[in-house]
């Protein structure tokens, strides 16, 4: 296939959802250099704290902090200034925590990186919409029926936007929604699934090549990888797919044609 202009960077992200730091590590080891981006969410930093996000720094992984931080805007503040201490590059607020909470992360996230010597130190913010779990009958519970799902993501992604976050994360059914009213956010997608595979607790799913035709800078893979008999063979199934469909995952230091060689 030869490259034309749909190619574009598009990190997979790899998420680590174990309970254990040694479960994390067999992961990883599994997956060795192919992979270089990984999710640390609540159930493994519950777990094995910040020494596994040291742990994958240290191996020159790229880190998304997903800690959805949804409290008071000095709280936020503050848990957003510790997170780029650790040198990640994503991490995650609740845009439902309000505007100032966003300002606040948002100036956190860039007083940190102006201070920094490196510009790899400078940490995006993702404004965290309507988690990918939550469909109707779950909004209506939560006193969200006023609006549909996609008016109510559409909305958070402005107050994101007004708050000078970074990106958002949403489910690939308001991607394109999203992109129109938001056009400079960058877009983590998770719930990403391979065809055919489980939908497990995911209420809006898509496919890889999917979500990056409908405009994703980001994806989050985990059970479909993580659980997966052959990890490093599952990994390279959805490289492979976003080759051939145009989009690429710069894995292990490898470039645009070079990888999808090796995916092949």
């Amino acid at each position: 296939m030869a490259l034309d202009s749909k190619i574009r960077p598009l990190p997979v992200y790899i998420a680590l959802d174990v309970d254990t730091y040694e479960e994390a590590v067999a992961v990883v080891n599994a997956l060795g250099d192919d992979a270089m981006y990984y999710k640390v969410g609540l159930q493994l930093f519950s777990a094995a704290g910040r020494s596994i996000v040291e742990w994958l720094r240290a191996k020159g992984k790229s880190v998304f902090l997903d800690l959805k931080f949804h409290d008071i805007p000095q709280t936020v503040e503050k848990a957003v200034r510790q997170a780029a201490m650790l040198g990640v590059q994503l991490c995650t607020v609740h845009s439902l925590a309000g505007r100032e909470a966003l300002v606040r992360a948002v100036g956190a996230a860039q007083e940190y990186g102006a201070a920094s010597a490196t510009k790899d130190d400078q940490m995006g913010i993702l404004a965290v919409t309507l988690l990918t779990s939550i469909e109707d009958k779950t909004a209506q519970e939560i006193g969200l029926a006023k609006k549909s799902i996609a008016e109510h993501v559409r909305s958070l992604a402005l107050l994101a936007q007004a708050a000078g976050a970074h990106g958002v994360v949403c489910s690939a059914a308001e991607l394109q929604e999203i992109k129109r009213a938001c056009p400079q956010l960058r877009a983590l997608v998770p719930g990403i699934r391979p065809a055919g595979a489980d939908r497990h607790d995911q209420a809006r799913v898509a496919t890889p090549s999917d979500a990056a035709r409908w405009g994703a800078d980001y994806l989050v893979v985990g059970r479909a990888v993580t659980t997966a008999t052959d990890r490093r063979a599952a990994y390279l199934d959805i490289l492979r797919e976003l080759a051939d469909a145009g989009y690429y995952e710069r894995c292990g230091g490898m470039r645009h044609d070079d990888q999808r060689n090796h995916c092949h």
